[in-house]
């Protein structure tokens, strides 16, 4: 088994284990005794940074467990030993929210710079111009999409500008 489907699985067991300690029964958790905003945020933080480990878009992960942080504190209020509390929704939102966009920022710092491909004719470029990162060349793609795709469209209209003359 590869070490990336571990991660995965070892992401999406942790949300499970989330899941049933908010939802649970209440004398069967284990509690550090931090409090319940920290216990939250700390909790979410970890998950939240195991999951972007795991998955390639932290962002998007950050999100989803922000929500799901609401989530189940909202249906705490569906067990007979708990309540919801907004204050403790958005400790654990904030753990996500934290973890994702630092494994964001880790994850951009250690992209890969990948050197420019350099013509005949264009003058030989200093080390620091020649490599972009990996956003840089897919804007430099793109809008070699756009030219494409603009010259495929002029196509019909100047052979129908010339058919007219």
């Amino acid at each position: 088994m590869s070490r990336r489907i571990v991660i995965k699985v070892c992401s999406v067991v942790s949300v499970g284990l989330i899941a049933y300690a908010a939802l649970g029964p209440a004398n069967w958790q284990l509690r550090p005794m931090l409090g319940w905003k920290t216990e939250h945020f700390l909790g979410f933080l970890i998950v939240t940074f195991i999951a972007c480990v795991a998955w390639p878009r932290p962002l998007i992960v950050g999100l989803a467990l922000m929500a799901t942080a609401g989530l189940l504190e909202a249906l705490q209020g569906l067990t007979p030993d708990r309540v919801p509390d907004l204050p403790t929704a958005l400790c654990g939102a904030g753990g996500a929210l934290l973890a994702s966009v630092a494994a964001e920022v880790f994850i951009r710092a250690r992209s890969p710079m990948r050197p420019l491909e350099l013509s005949a004719d264009s003058p030989q470029k200093g080390p620091k111009d020649r490599y972009m990162t990996e956003v840089e060349s897919w804007r430099e793609i793109q809008s070699s999409n756009i030219e494409f795709t603009m010259k495929r469209l002029r196509e019909p209209i100047e052979r129908a500008t010339e058919i007219a003359k």
